[in-house]
């Protein structure tokens, strides 16, 4: 089942018929446990958005007087490439539109996604659905209450992802033409594991004459 998530998700959904689901309280702010289980959802809710909303200061400090040209239109080849690198066999995000649905290579839905697509750029306001997401909480330690004490899983959007897929390779596109070749991780097909195997060379070499290996680094 390695590298093959949907054959993993098979296997264990086979193995939960039988389970039957436990409420999971959890701890407010303060430490106090929460039972309902609108308190519950209440208190998710609340953990979530402050997961999000760390650097929103920093955001609302962004000089928006400066002048910067017109994003240009997003073309239909974008969208369609977009598309294209949709997973497959992935979950739903709230609207429940897997991704399936939109690779069936429709010219009708390209065209109207990329009208979509556009219309948001231009105005700066997002569809509703893709502003929610449905998050899966698991525990990192069993029998926890604390929300801090569980990874969260965010499922968003299918089609949010086209506009997100094609504006991200737009901003690579351009940043590849500014970053130097030297520059390792953070690039599509570049990573760092040569780069740590060199290091390690180093070191090696270093220790075997008996000379200070960091301060030549």
């Amino acid at each position: 089942m390695r590298n093959n998530p949907k054959r993993a998700y098979e296997v264990v959904n086979s193995l939960r018929k039988e389970f039957r689901p436990r409420q999971c309280n959890a701890k407010d702010d303060k430490g106090r446990l929460l039972t309902n289980i609108a308190d519950i959802l209440q208190r998710w809710k609340e953990y979530t958005e402050g997961l999000y909303n760390e650097n929103t200061s920093q955001v609302n400090q962004v000089d928006k007087s400066t002048d910067s040209e017109p994003l240009p239109p997003i073309l239909e080849t974008e969208v369609a490439e977009a598309i294209r690198h949709l997973p497959k066999g992935k979950a739903t995000g709230y609207d429940e539109l897997p991704a399936e649905l939109l690779k069936l290579e429709s010219n009708i839905l390209i065209k109207a996604l990329t009208k979509l697509c556009n219309v948001i750029v231009d105005t700066g306001d997002w569809p509703n659905d893709w502003k929610k997401a449905v998050f899966v909480t698991i525990p990192k330690v069993s029998g926890t209450t604390n929300c801090e004490d569980h990874r969260t899983i965010a499922f968003i959007s299918h089609t949010s992802k086209i506009l997100l897929g094609t504006l991200h390779n737009r901003m690579r596109n351009v940043t590849e033409e500014q970053i130097a070749d030297v520059q390792m991780g953070f690039r599509k097909g570049v990573g760092t594991r040569d780069q740590i195997f060199n290091l390690r060379l180093l070191i090696e070499k270093a220790k075997e004459h008996h000379r200070h290996y960091i301060s030549h680094l």
